[in-house]
């Protein structure tokens, strides 16, 4: 079950928006700060931030759709410490 679970959401993270996922990978696998991604993608530290939030909230409707609502909201509460 746990390999399907990983397997579902990082198939939800392929299909986000390129600069959505990018954001999305920076700082949430690689713990970049917003400022480190703004820089580096050459975007505001708002931009950033929005498409952060976006991704998540693409994540959250992915994993929902899926009964992938726990684990989800532990990906989130994850992604909050970083």
């Amino acid at each position: 079950y746990e390999a399907a679970v990983i397997r579902h959401v990082t198939q939800e993270i392929a299909m986000l928006p390129a600069q959505c996922r990018m954001v999305f990978e920076l700082r949430f696998l690689e713990g970049m700060k917003f400022a480190e991604i703004s820089n580096r993608l050459s975007i505001s530290e708002s931009t950033a931030k929005t498409q952060y939030t976006r991704a998540l909230k693409r994540l959250k409707l992915g994993t929902q759709n899926k009964g992938l609502v726990l684990f989800f909201l532990t990906l989130l509460n994850l992604g909050n410490w970083l």
